[in-house]
């Protein structure tokens, strides 16, 4: 996503980075009404060079979203800031639900194409699992 400034009409967005190299990468959420950290409801994937973040924001109004990152072979500890976009959530109209905490390991060509979401208030009669992961052994 080229434009630094993102109007959405309902609470969902999915940001995509094609990336040209193998990438380290993280992010912050902030509310810039209340100036809260909000990142837990952000879920991050890469697959086949493209860095996927899949955004529930909680309520309307404005959020800052700032990504990190840094080639994955570079030993650096700290990520420099490297895109920043303003989101404008028009309307919060799907329920949210904070993603799990995500390990560095997740982030190196894990994929979860489902569940994205399970919550205690979900139907959990029948749980179907998709997901990759590089090199698991089972």
């Amino acid at each position: 996503h080229m434009e630094p400034d993102i109007r959405i009409n309902d609470n969902q967005l999915e940001l995509k980075l094609k990336c040209k190299s193998p990438l380290k990468v993280t992010h912050q959420l902030i509310n810039c009404r209340t100036e809260d950290e909000v990142s837990e409801y952000v879920f991050t994937q890469t697959l086949h060079g493209v860095v996927t973040f899949i955004i529930s924001l909680p309520e309307s109004g404005y959020y800052k979203f700032q990504v990190f990152a840094l080639e994955a072979g570079d030993d650096s500890k700290s990520l420099p800031n490297v895109c920043n976009y303003l989101i404008n959530c028009v309307r919060a109209l799907h329920p949210v639900f904070p993603y799990p905490k995500q390990y560095a390991q997740w982030k190196d060509g894990c994929y979860l194409h489902e569940p994205l979401v399970l919550h205690k208030e979900a139907n959990c009669k029948s749980v179907f699992w998709k997901v990759i992961i590089p090199n698991a052994k089972a």
